[in-house]
């Protein structure tokens, strides 16, 4: 009975990532690239974590996990990539950046936080990127499953923000949610978003743990709306951070040979 309801929550999943990565959408504009990446707020290899971003050359990169002191060795390396940022530093979940190799206009849905002393436990940031075309990006770290009613709570204003934004949308982060559970399917559907990753587990990374272990959990993820395409994502080097960061190019608009 145990395997039998196991099957019906993971055999739907396996089942859509072979026919998702079966069929790669073709990308036939100018791209860009998106990184996701929780860095560990214990993970003191600022040089590891550099090199990781730096090897991926994203134009839009969120960070969460992202201490005060990682930011005062991180700031001014990454400002070199990508000039334009916004940061939040509060509660528990509310250490968050995102930089951009384009200008950002923050958006009204933005909930963010800049205070130590804030007790605010989860920030969101969301701005729209003046690319040529512009578009959304948002991203937030969310609360541990247990207790369930922080993740519930967050989950619905997370949703509910994500509603009132127009246009074409990318938003990621590290949802401490696994595919299979019913909250993401749920989170997925209340916001309208459309899957890019499926079945690409970026947690555990070593060297955090006593013995290397390969990764067996998907708890970041990136969703889009709107006219968005994307192509198979992948996974970067992990700069002593216990997750694997997510890379995925994407392009907005019509495909111009259409």
């Amino acid at each position: 009975m145990g395997f039998v309801a196991s099957s019906l929550v993971v055999v739907p999943e396996v089942v859509g990532a072979v026919q998702f990565n079966a069929n790669p959408t073709k990308l036939f504009g100018e791209t860009r690239r998106l990184m996701t990446f929780n860095i560990y707020a214990k993970n003191e290899d600022l040089e590891g974590l550099f090199q990781s971003i730096e090897e991926q050359d994203p134009d839009i990169l969120f960070i969460q996990e992202y201490w005060s002191w990682h930011r005062k060795g991180l700031e001014p390396r990454l400002s070199e990539l990508m000039p334009y940022s916004v940061h939040c530093q509060g509660g528990k979940r509310s250490f968050l950046g995102v930089y951009s190799k384009f200008p950002l206009k923050e958006l009204s849905i933005q909930d963010c936080v800049d205070s130590l002393s804030a007790e605010q436990r989860t920030s969101i940031i969301a701005v729209q990127v003046q690319d040529e075309i512009p578009f959304n990006v948002v991203t937030t770290h969310f609360d541990w499953p247990i207790p369930s009613d922080r993740q519930k709570k967050q989950r619905r204003v997370v949703a509910d923000a994500l509603n009132k934004i127009d246009g074409p949308t990318l938003f990621g982060g590290d949802f401490n949610s696994t595919p299979f559970s019913y909250a993401f399917k749920g989170l997925v559907d209340e916001a309208g978003m459309k899957r890019v990753v499926w079945l690409m587990p970026t947690w555990p990374a070593p060297p955090t743990y006593p013995f290397d272990m390969p990764p067996w959990m998907q708890l970041d993820h990136i969703l889009t709306r709107g006219d968005v395409k994307t192509n198979l994502p992948h996974r970067g080097a992990n700069g002593g951070s216990d997750h694997y960061p997510l890379i995925i190019d994407f392009e907005i608009g019509d495909d111009p040979t259409s």
